[in-house]
């Protein structure tokens, strides 16, 4: 059974696993979610993902009557124009009893974003989907429980996974075991995830800021400002705990928590940015790269304006989307040349360890690198002053094939400079302009000088797509 709902309401009332103050909205939520033993929301940039998107909007009815009533699929945010309008003609409300729980599910309450690419990549950060495996459905027994299944998905295959998973609510197949076990992995994605808190929390966080800006009503706006607000409260202080030494944390844990504050503030302002920070060729970048260079502008923006003057914010969070940028796309290119140097068989492990092997690089300067390190069966890159040395270590005897000596001198200065402003933002208490501005100059500089064409023309050598 497919249905624009109105998320927000429901997932905030259950967010909470204590005693919820309001307890009517959340026997309301239960009552409306009762009917069902499965529930699977899409994730997709209507504008990336725009020939999944015609799809939805055309195959809905048959989807709507193929899943069965035990499955609700629906859009989290920005449902199809066509699914909605057909919607409101569907009988639907004929399924449930009380007014309540009516009004809950009624499709005027839908979401609508102003920007839903920005509005579908914060989604997928905050519940870790990687943005490469994008389009995805996330499938769950219950929006109470800390765990969720996620399958990539496209417009080939989708509805041969939502008659699937149909079929298995029918049956009563709801165990995550039997989800991971069924045939549903039908696009080279899949993922078993955990979160703090519950499902419903970590949706009702990232749609508050949508609904404070669109939401269906005055009164749910006001919810959703003061869940927002709420939210970048906390988000701020893990930042200063980070940074004032109370909390110990690994370089790429920090770069998340700034990653998260970073779509936060950009849903805050829900405006796109005018001004590019950095000018790279989008078929150059990572898809998850290019939105993260998108989020910096309209961060910047952000810090540069109300928002930072009214919350004292300095530029962390605008720096750290840039280096992330830029350290994507060099583990891609130039790290993977420094790995087949060490033995890493190519295209096979791109991006990925390889079993039973050592790839450990002494470095000039007395410690050693491992670049073939794994964490929960992934591939964990060095830090961005390991890559950096290991890679210039290693151009001593040969440089990779795309390079002379003087692009490499530039890559490896702007490098160095990215690196140190960035381990700056970690340990200093407040990031002035000047070394965010030092950061966009460097990315300025390898822009110009062709380097993210060659980090690309590696990339698609290294991985076999060429």
């Amino acid at each position: 059974m497919g249905m624009p709902i109105s998320s927000y309401t429901i997932l905030q009332a259950l967010a909470d696993k204590k005693a919820s103050p309001n307890e009517y909205a959340k026997r309301t939520a239960h009552a409306a979610l009762a009917p069902f033993r499965l529930f699977a929301f899409i994730i997709h940039d209507p504008n990336e993902h725009n020939q999944l998107h015609r799809t939805v909007e055309q195959r809905f009815d048959h989807w709507d009557y193929m899943t069965g009533r035990s499955l609700l699929f629906f859009a989290l945010v920005d449902p199809p124009k066509e699914w909605l309008e057909r919607a409101r003609h569907r009988p639907y409300f004929e399924h449930f009893d009380s007014y309540e729980t009516k009004e809950l599910l009624h499709p005027k309450n839908t979401i609508l974003s102003v920007d839903p690419s920005a509005t579908a990549s914060a989604i997928a950060r905050q519940l870790n989907i990687p943005a490469e495996k994008m389009p995805c459905i996330v499938v769950t027994p219950s929006f109470e429980d800390p765990r969720f299944i996620w399958f990539r998905t496209c417009s080939e295959y989708i509805e041969k996974q939502l008659t699937e998973l149909g079929y298995m609510a029918e049956r009563g197949k709801t165990t995550f075991a039997e989800l991971r076990d069924a045939n549903l992995n039908l696009c080279d994605g899949i993922g078993d995830q955990s979160i703090e808190g519950n499902l419903a929390k970590a949706l009702s966080e990232v749609l508050s800021f949508v609904v404070s800006k669109k939401g269906p009503s005055s009164e749910i706006k006001y919810r959703g400002s003061a869940q927002a607000k709420a939210v970048l409260s906390r988000a701020l202080s893990e930042l200063e705990a980070v940074r004032s030494g109370n909390r110990k944390v690994a370089e790429a844990e920090f770069d998340e928590l700034n990653l998260k504050l970073a779509n936060f503030l950009q849903l805050q302002t829900q405006t796109a940015s005018s001004k590019r920070q950095v000018d790279i060729d989008r078929k150059f970048l990572e898809p998850d790269s290019y939105q993260i260079l998108l989020t910096a502008d309209r961060v910047a923006d952000a810090l540069s304006g109300d928002i930072g003057t009214a919350s004292n914010l300095d530029m962390t969070p605008a720096l750290v989307c840039l280096a992330k940028v830029f350290e994507k796309e060099a583990n891609l290119s130039v790290v993977h040349w420094a790995r087949k140097e060490l033995g890493v068989i190519l295209p096979r492990f791109y991006d990925k360890p390889q079993p039973h092997l050592k790839a450990i690089f002494p470095t000039s300067n007395g410690f050693s690198v491992d670049l073939n390190k794994k964490k929960s069966g992934k591939w964990l890159p060095p830090g961005m002053g390991q890559s950096r040395i290991t890679c210039n270590d290693l151009s001593k005897t040969r440089l990779p094939r795309e390079w002379d000596s003087s692009s490499w001198d530039l890559l490896m200065k702007n490098w160095e400079t990215i690196g140190n402003k960035r381990n700056d933002a970690a340990h200093t208490k407040l990031i002035p302009t000047t070394d965010f501005e030092s950061v966009r100059t460097a990315l300025r500089n390898l822009s110009a000088s062709q380097v993210f064409d060659k980090f690309h023309n590696m990339k698609e050598r290294y991985s076999g797509r060429i």
